[in-house]
């Protein structure tokens, strides 16, 4: 074959891969909009350290399980610190916004997958995988615990789009929805789900629920007014099993166990409590056991179906269960969590900065010998 016979199939070849990858990004936007895709650039992450505990280990393993409380086919378990805890001093999503530090703008070039985020404030700020931030071209959702760190310029933030139907605004900044995607969908962004699988959770949410969206908005659901009452008297009545020791929580939703976040810092919990408890119950306000009439939350009264034993078992999973050392652009380690347990735990200097844990069954497979991975400490 001669030469210039190879260099035209060379052409060829390379044309056709270009037209495929074109396609593959353009299934992923918006059609008729030049929306771009880029992978984030690989970066070589450090090694655990030798010798040292795994900080989310010690942390479940202080941990005690509070008396449940239920309300409306929903039983929250808090988990308490046997003694007083306390972690960095970090700001909430909401917290830097309201006070003006944070700053939340589309790429110069429009990415649907990346929103630029920047902290002119004095402490890192956390963004949890699931929050929903509201603006821009598109409504988008956090895929992974970031801790910007104070006084940073502007990073990329992974996101996924909330909003299948739009792709234009006047301005480009974003603000809080103040809520979070059920947890479902926060746990289908733990195992790096796709968009196009994100897109089919949120219209099915908003068919089953019958709310009405124009651009397919997953906030239009939260937005729903008889919607938001009901989560709004579901994250009053979880207020009041809420301690200052308290530093997460086990969630039940009628027959299973919906999943669990935990904290070093009870002060941190605090604050996102009721943002936590109404994704949470997100997936429940719209199930017949939510309906029914209730005189209010019931202290001491879990589920039939799920009691303390099963919830024991979760804690104990967490304990044994397989960490990947992940990327993140922010401070910390991120680590996924695997081994009969979905999920992520971002630890900062030794601490558990936010674990969040799901799990599809309620049926938790018996806790084997821990074969645990040191995390080590990160200055």
């Amino acid at each position: 074959m001669n030469i210039p016979t190879v260099l035209a199939r060379s052409v060829v070849l390379t044309t056709f891969a270009m037209a495929i990858a074109a396609q593959a990004a353009y299934l992923e936007s918006n059609p008729g909009d030049a929306v771009t895709h880029p992978e984030p650039a690989p970066r070589i992450l450090p090694a655990p350290l030798p010798g040292r505990d795994n900080p989310l280990v010690a942390l479940a393993t202080r941990l005690e399980i509070g008396e449940a409380y239920s309300y409306r086919g929903l039983t929250v378990y808090p988990l308490v610190l046997r003694t007083h805890g306390s972690g960095p001093d970090i700001m909430t999503l909401d917290e830097a916004l309201a006070h003006h530090d944070l700053n939340i703008r589309e790429k110069e070039v429009g990415q649907v997958s990346f929103v630029q985020v920047g902290n002119e404030g004095r402490r890192p700020v956390l963004l949890m995988a699931g929050e929903i931030l509201i603006g821009g071209r598109q409504n988008r959702v956090v895929r992974d615990d970031v801790l910007l760190p104070s006084r940073s310029a502007f990073i990329d933030v992974a996101v996924y789009c909330g909003e299948q139907d739009r792709w234009q605004a006047a301005d480009t900044t974003f603000k809080s929805g103040n809520t979070m995607t059920a947890p479902g969908i926060r746990e289908m962004a733990a195992v790096a789900a796709s968009q196009d699988s994100i897109w089919r959770e949120i219209d099915g949410k908003l068919r089953q629920a019958e709310v009405k969206s124009e651009t397919r908005s997953y906030q239009a659901y939260f937005e729903d007014k008889e919607i938001k009452n009901r989560l709004e008297e579901c994250v009053r009545q979880f207020r009041a099993c809420r301690t200052s020791r308290t530093a997460g929580l086990i969630v039940v939703g009628g027959d299973r166990i919906l999943g669990g976040d935990i904290f070093a810092d009870p002060g941190l919990c605090s604050r996102l409590w009721d943002k936590i408890v109404r994704s949470y119950g997100s997936d429940i306000v719209i199930q017949p056991l939510f309906r029914e009439r209730d005189d209010g939350a019931k202290r001491g009264g879990p589920s039939p179906a799920i009691g303390r034993e099963e919830v024991q078992r979760l804690l104990d999973r967490i304990r044994t269960a397989s960490l990947d050392l992940r990327d993140t652009p922010g401070l910390g380690r991120l680590y996924r969590i695997r081994g009969g347990l979905n999920g992520n735990a971002l630890i900062l200097s030794g601490e558990v900065v936010h674990a969040a844990v799901f799990t599809k069954g309620r049926d938790l497979p018996h806790p084997v010998r821990p074969q645990l991975m040191p995390l080590g400490v990160v200055e």
